[in-house]
């Protein structure tokens, strides 16, 4: 059926009638649909080949509120022991500070990727900075984290059900 054409089938009212009620729970039904997005959450990440002179391979600041929700972190070259073999693993830092409180969570890393999962709330401006213990000898870190914007920073588009599937179907 066109836009702006209908016609009624039936040759009785009362097959009309029941045709238009058909027409009209079609109709309601279309309009009761909703689509559902999921936002995941912002990657970002950096490698850097040492720490600076006090430690410090990463500062960042949050532009939006929103949750810090993961980091991963590997290190290419773990400093050496005191038999001169690479540690099994090296503590490093997060610390993310704002206007009010300052919260600080320690990461044993290993020699393989590893990833934590964090909760850690944090508003417009706060900063956080990652670091490591500044007589360590570590290069060729990779550092990754995910940040959950806040949902009133999203941007919100309202679309019906048969746009989007004729948007996915273009696609």
């Amino acid at each position: 059926m066109r836009p702006g054409t209908f016609k009624l089938r039936g040759k009785t009212a009362k097959d009309k009638l029941i045709h238009v009620e058909e027409v009209l729970r079609s109709l309601l039904r279309r309009n009761n649909a909703r689509s559902v997005a999921m936002i995941p959450p912002m990657p970002f990440s950096l490698v850097v080949d040492r720490p600076d002179e006090v430690g410090t391979v990463m500062r960042y600041m949050f532009p939006a509120d929103g949750t810090v929700v993961r980091a991963s972190v590997f290190i290419e070259h773990m400093p050496l022991d005191d038999k001169k073999k690479p540690m099994r693993e090296v503590p490093i830092f997060i610390k993310i500070f704002g206007s009010t409180r300052t919260m600080t969570h320690e990461i044993l890393v290993k020699r393989f990727p590893t990833s934590v999962d964090l909760d850690y709330p944090v508003s417009t401006g706060t900063r956080m900075e990652v670091s490591f213990a500044s007589n360590l000898d570590v290069s060729g870190i990779w550092i990754g984290m995910l940040y959950r914007i806040s949902p009133s920073f999203n941007e919100v588009k309202r679309v019906l059900t048969t746009d989007l599937e004729r948007e996915l179907e273009d696609a």
